[in-house]
């Protein structure tokens, strides 16, 4: 019987393809986006999209079937905030060779802004010393505080103090604010509201209005 030739295997992966920075665009939405070399082999069959948590170095093929060689991003919309999630993209070829990207982690985007903070207590002192505690933020959300003062509960508010950072904001914990204020005979009581942001500078609703006057 004649032998059949052996044809040789093409052995030679694709080109690696680069991941971009993945993106939490929308609260349900990481877009995954990726770049090829200017000259695609013509034996790219195609592209698989791959999701991690970190717990392992296990990945999961986010499609059952490679993507259209000429796809170069994929928009995730099943992915587990409360996980870390990581991402990688492998191409293959028509020989089943395949090259892959570099591992990027999604940084998860707050859209949602801190709820309304909670005055716990406050007090001022006859030197005019004021002591305002914020009860803790049910969500650990907040990344800071911006407090307001005023005269009149009908007039402008002022900020007259900023907190913000992990030094002065710990998660789980009430937060202490300390002020000095002028004592006015003219007015009875100074005002002071607060509003909570966010480490992406969301902004809460404003607390309620608390007065305080001296003894």
């Amino acid at each position: 019987m004649e032998k059949l030739p052996v044809l040789p295997r093409d052995l030679t992966p694709p080109r690696e393809p680069l991941l971009l920075q993945p993106k939490h665009e929308s609260e349900d939405t990481v877009r995954v986006t990726w770049e090829m070399p200017e000259t695609v082999d013509d034996d790219l069959a195609g592209f698989a999209v791959l999701r991690g948590d970190g717990s392992s170095e296990e990945f999961v093929r986010l499609h059952p079937d490679l993507t259209d060689p000429g796809l170069r991003e994929w928009i995730d919309l099943d992915f587990n905030r409360d996980l870390d999630t990581y991402y990688a993209i492998q191409a293959v070829d028509t020989a089943g060779n395949v090259s892959n990207s570099a591992v990027l982690p999604v940084s998860y985007i707050r859209f949602n802004p801190p709820v309304k903070p909670e005055i716990g207590q406050a007090t001022i002192g006859d030197d005019g010393s004021v002591e305002i505690i914020i009860s803790p933020d049910p969500e650990d959300a907040v990344d800071g505080y911006k407090i307001f003062m005023a005269n009149d509960p009908e007039h402008e508010f002022s900020v007259v103090k900023e907190m913000f950072g992990d030094s002065l904001i710990t998660p789980g914990s009430r937060t202490v604010v300390r002020d000095t204020v002028m004592l006015n005979t003219l007015t009875r009581n100074v005002y002071y509201k607060i509003r909570a942001y966010d480490v992406h500078f969301n902004e809460s609703e404003e607390s309620d209005v608390i007065a305080l006057g001296a003894a």
